[in-house]
This record gives structure tokens, sequence and C-alpha cells, in this order.
């Protein structure tokens, strides 16, 4: 059982190591308590989460100590800090439209659509979009209370916008648990969930990573592993946009308007190619 006074303990050094979590100084162990536990450990410790501070272990140690503002937070990341931006070769858009059996505008169409046709950011990182209810589903909803921006219980459009970039997410997200945190967010040209990474050929989520940071010619061919995996090549075959935009882009499809954009998309290249 958790003594109320060593739980207040804990709370109000939580509240003084930058741990961007305010706990109520209550006795309680509630959620919040565990949540900034988690946060302390992983961010600013380095250490896996655990949620648990025992009294002759490194956390209860750590916390003792004083000042707690002198706490720098760990690179969580630990990415490449960018990868090669070089565009993808023709050759290479020739080839994985032969191995899906599907016309090259359509394979062009997707990317022109799922990253506007550049797999990284203005920093040289691969594209990323943090997936705050993926991230709530792949822990459990353990951090819904304590991080509302990071987890939520269901998609909510909004929270694109709040909490910093995706990047900024993720290296939060990463501090309380990192595996969940890169599955949660869709990497490269062709926005993949880094949950889909057995489906696209990789042993691991952190391979998948390391492969989107080395050019946007992995992103098209982990693209194509995934397509043939979940076998949505006859739907690019055939140009059924709506078909593939459900299968690829989830239910949600239409407010974004994403097959009448792929069927624009392709007529567009489609017609490039025929002059």
């Amino acid at each position: 059982m958790n003594d109320p006074v060593d739980v207040k303990w804990v709370q109000q050094r939580l509240n003084n190591c930058n741990a961007r979590i305010t706990v109520s100084v209550d006795g309680v162990f509630g959620p919040t308590t565990a949540a900034a536990i988690d946060y302390f450990q992983g961010r600013f410790l380095g250490l896996k989460p655990t949620g648990l501070v025992h009294p002759s272990e490194s956390t209860a140690l750590k916390l003792s100590q004083t000042p707690m503002g002198c706490w720098a937070p760990k690179d969580m990341l630990n990415l490449p800090p960018k990868g090669n931006v070089a565009d993808i070769q023709s050759t290479d858009y020739s080839r994985a439209a032969a191995i899906l059996n599907v016309e090259l505008a359509a394979v062009k169409a997707v990317a022109s659509i799922e990253s506007k046709g550049s797999g990284f950011d203005k920093q040289g990182r691969p594209a990323i979009l943090y997936e705050a209810h993926l991230f709530s589903r792949l822990t459990n909803q353990r951090y819904d209370e304590a991080f509302p921006v990071l987890s939520s219980r269901k998609w909510n459009k909004a929270l694109y916008n709040q909490g910093g970039t995706s990047y900024e997410k993720l290296e939060i997200a990463s501090a309380l648990d990192r595996p969940a945190a890169l599955q949660a967010c869709s990497w490269g040209m062709f926005q993949i969930l880094g949950l889909n990474y057995k489906l696209c050929g990789f042993g691991s989520v952190e391979l998948m990573v390391q492969s989107m940071f080395k050019s946007q010619g992995d992103h098209l061919f982990a693209f194509v592993r995934y397509i043939l995996n979940r076998r949505l090549d006859h739907l690019l075959k055939a140009k059924d946009w709506q078909g593939f935009a459900r299968a690829y882009n989830g239910p949600q499809y239409m407010m974004n308007q994403y097959d009448l954009k792929l069927a624009t998309a392709y007529n567009r290249f489609s017609r490039r190619a025929g002059q």
C-alpha cells in the first residue's frame, strides 16, 4: 500500500522537475502521478518508465536531489539529424509500378497526395503525422488523463494543431513509451503508420523508422510491400479510388475528399505520360 505521506513527497518533487505535468499534492497515487513518474524516468533519467518509485532505487534517489530545476531532458528521439532528401529516381517509380502491376501514374498519384510530393520536412527529416488516438490505443489509455493532447481515446482533428509539431509530440511520447510513440506516427512520402511495420517488411518499428531516414526510394519500396501484403494492388490497378481511399486512408477518407484528389492526380500524371 502507498503511504500518503510518501506519495506527497513524490508529488511535490515531480512538480519541481520540469516534467510538463502539474500533479495535485494530495497523497493519492492516481493516473496523473503515475504518468508524471513515467515521464520523469524516461525524459530525465533515460530509464524505461515503470510508473513506480521504490525507496532504494534510482528514481527515488534522483527525486531526492535538489535543486530539481537542474535536470536536463534526454534526447528521447535518438534518430539521425536528417536523411537523404534526393528525389525518387524515375527508374524506381517504373520498377515499383511493374512490381505492383499498376500504371505508373497511379503510384505517382498516391505519392503526390500523401505527402504533397516530398517525403521529408524542411529540416530533412521524414515527414510524420502524430496520431494521439493511436498512442492512446497502443498504451491502453494509460496517458489519456495526464497528456490529453498526446493521448486521446477518440480521433480528434483539432489535436493536430495542439501541443507543438508532430516531432515535438513524438519526443514527449517517446519518453513515456517509445515503441508506441513510433508506431503512432505515419511516416514518409506515403504516410504509412509505424504500427504497420511488419506489412512493410520490417522486423521492428525501429528498423522501419531508420529506413525512412535513408531515402525516398526506401519510402517507395516500403509502400510497395505494404500494398502487396494488404492486397490493395487490385484497387490501384482498377483505379477504384474510393475503394483504395477507404482501405488506405480509413473510413473518414471522404472528409478530405481523398478519393477525388487521387483521381485528379492520376489524371494529371496520366496526361503527362501521354504527351
